[in-house]
């Protein structure tokens, strides 16, 4: 399961091959607004039409680690995914195709990878399928205590076949396990320099070894990470525009606005949001929004009181200006959420997810019927306790809208702020969760699969089943889903368990986020879309 992300930090938190997404190539010109035309994002900016000497990106904090398995948040997948390349490959127009390797799947328990002739790590020793086994097999080594063990829960082997193959088996049919090779549970390092670094593995001091299009150079704790350019890449086509790719770490707003205004950043994905009107107006870049697998959501975490009650969670839902909210806090890079999953990431069997679709009420604002919703259910007694981290404006600003839209309907909500350093314990810690009724996160899906989300409703599947909820109308389609062969039959057992999950409004979908993205005029090539955590994008990044 994938961490809560933008809410660790400042900001929180699958992709299948058929069907994707069309990419929308057109984009603004200097002080321009890409992305925005009728509500669509778009996936890509336009190509770099030359090398460039350095390229430097802020993040809006510093890695905690670079080894694959320990990357499970925002600027920590960042970073690695331009160096540790995966065997299957994520791209900008939501498609998963290969990677380090090519992939069959003779019978709905295996999974077959044959590895790229010529791959080479950084140092000129070439990928071997010793390498590979080990690295997967890392992901469930309950020694190393990884973040990726889920996505192997129903592996039963992994082995070396041939000389450049790879063969895993699984106890039962996984509609997830090859699209989790596209992200982190697929990355590869080197064997012999992972293993001699042991626990210094994607530190500071011990950095990576691994293949991709930029190399690990150095790590200058509290400062910067920079990358250079694998001269020696094994696939040219995707060669490095840039001699050197320097990460900063500046999490004050201003200063990493000015910064990019100045000329000093030369980029940055999800550029604080309160600065949105600065840089859609400035001359010194541009500001893209790109196709988002990223939503507003509100959790709620209490077992008992109001909020257990779906009428006051429904009501609540129905009070909720979402256009507003849109509009207002997001200042146009967001819309309103209609399920509890983007529209990019109905990423497969569009016919069959298009007719479940049509019969899902939008959520539109309905004071009068959300107030007869509480009237049903007897009124409160007490407020609602709601959570927010105490970081970007755009916090307070949902919260607030939230509050207020209980205060229409008769719903007393009571704003609670935890530091934003502390925010993420509400996730994984029960007693910080003591006396909330509601949480606050932006949540993310790692490829095009509403799969990936849903099953935080299936019993002893995840940790973020908050209130323990369990329903076989939810968790045996989910679970058949899960086994499904044929991408309809998954989209047909999915929307059946996502028809239920709406009505209950389990989850309060509030805006899909945009993947926004603000590049100096000097640079193009990063791509729009949300792909950034998983594709090796800075390689793109070159002169305009």
């Amino acid at each position: 399961m994938r961490t809560p992300r933008r809410t660790l930090i400042a900001a929180t938190v699958l992709l299948l091959a058929a069907g994707a997404v069309t990419s929308c190539k057109s984009v603004a010109g200097a002080g321009g607004v890409a992305g925005l035309t009728g509500g669509r994002f778009i996936n890509t900016t336009p190509k770099a039409r030359a090398d460039v000497g350095a390229v430097t990106w802020n993040l809006d904090y510093e890695p905690t680690s670079l080894d694959p398995i320990y990357s499970a948040n925002f600027s920590e997948d960042m970073v690695g995914a331009n160096m540790c390349e995966s065997l299957q490959r994520l791209s900008p127009d939501f498609r998963i195709g290969d990677g380090l390797a090519h992939a069959t799947h003779p019978d709905p328990r295996t999974w077959v990878y044959d590895l790229k002739p010529g791959v080479r790590f950084w140092d000129g020793t070439p990928l071997t399928t010793g390498d590979v086994v080990y690295s997967m097999k890392r992901n469930y080594d309950a020694k190393l205590a990884g973040f990726w063990a889920s996505a192997y829960r129903n592996v039963t082997s992994i082995s070396a076949t041939g000389r450049e193959q790879v063969t895993v088996k699984l106890k039962q049919p996984d509609a997830l396990f090859n699209r989790f090779m596209s992200i982190q549970p697929g990355e590869i390092v080197q064997k012999k320099y992972a293993q001699a670094k042991g626990r210094g593995y994607g530190t500071p001091d011990g950095g990576v070894m691994c293949t991709g299009p930029l190399k690990f150079a150095k790590w200058n704790t509290g400062d910067s990470i920079v990358l250079t350019r694998n001269t020696a890449y094994w696939n040219p086509a995707h060669r490095a525009h840039a001699k050197t790719f320097t990460f900063r770490f500046i999490a004050d707003p201003n200063t990493v606005v000015n910064a990019m205004l100045s000329g000093q950043i030369d980029g940055q994905y999800n550029p604080p949001t309160a600065a949105i009107p600065r840089l859609q107006g400035s001359t010194a870049g541009r500001f893209y929004v790109g196709k988002t697998l990223v939503q507003f959501d509100l959790i709620p975490t209490a077992r008992t009181g109001p909020i257990a009650d779906k009428r006051i969670r429904r009501a609540l839902s129905l009070a909720i200006d979402r256009d507003s909210i849109a509009k207002n806090v997001f200042f146009g890079s967001a819309s309103p959420s209609r399920t509890l999953v983007t529209d990019a990431t109905y990423g497969y069997a569009h016919g069959t997810w298009q007719k479940a679709l049509n019969q899902v009420p939008a959520q539109n604002l309905d004071l009068a019927k959300a107030r007869q919703l509480v009237k049903q259910a007897g009124g409160v007694k007490r407020p609602i306790v709601l959570a927010y981290p105490a970081g970007e404006t755009f916090w307070q600003q949902i919260t607030q809208a939230v509050v207020s839209a209980g205060k229409q309907i008769g719903l007393p909500i009571r704003m609670v702020s935890r530091p934003n350093q502390t925010y993420s314990n509400v996730f994984f810690d029960a007693k910080a969760r003591k006396g909330l009724d509601l949480i606050e996160t932006t949540w993310d899906t790692d490829f095009p699969d509403p799969l990936d989300k849903y099953t935080n409703f299936v019993p002893n599947f995840s940790i973020y089943n908050f209130t323990g909820y369990s329903n076989p109308a939810v968790t045996k389609p989910l679970l058949k889903a899960q086994a499904a062969e044929d991408p309809a039959e998954e989209a047909r057992l999915v929307a059946g368990a996502q028809k239920t999950i709406m009505d209950e409004q389990l989850w309060i979908p509030v805006v899909d986020m945009g993947n926004t993205l603000f590049m100096g005029t000097r640079i193009t090539g990063a791509p729009a879309a949300f792909v950034d955590e998983h594709y090796p994008w800075a390689a793109d990044v070159g002169a305009s």
